[in-house]
């Protein structure tokens, strides 16, 4: 049996965890139209649409990852860590491909390496 740092209990899983850790899947589709606060690691697309090289189709959104209380929701894939970090506002469509989150940009920034880093 799980045990979700929302409190949740459950014996399986119909969503992974990696991209939101502590959260349980109904709790994470529960956020979906919420106003979060996010990082993304690489310049945001101009189209706002994400692609998935893996299903060669657009994502939703703009993939990034999920701020709670000014640290990431995630573990940061080690592939990003060398691109320009941003840090901004948008509103969860849902989640990709490789259920990372999915946002409708409403504000963003680059921060320095040295934030980011700080935010994990």
């Amino acid at each position: 049996m799980t045990t979700y740092g929302c409190g949740h209990k459950r014996s399986w899983n119909p969503g992974a965890d990696l991209h939101l850790k502590g959260l349980c899947w109904d709790c994470r589709k529960a956020m979906v139209g919420q106003e979060i606060e996010f990082l993304r690691f690489g310049k945001p697309p101009e189209s706002g649409y994400s692609y998935n090289y893996q299903s060669n189709r657009n994502e939703a959104g703009v993939s990034c990852y999920v701020v709670i209380n000014g640290k990431v929701a995630a573990t940061v894939r080690g592939e990003f860590e060398d691109r320009q970090a941003y840090i901004g506002r948008g509103i969860l469509l849902g989640f990709g491909g490789d259920d990372e989150a999915l946002v409708q940009i409403i504000s963003i920034r680059k921060i320095s390496g040295k934030k980011a880093d700080r935010m994990r």
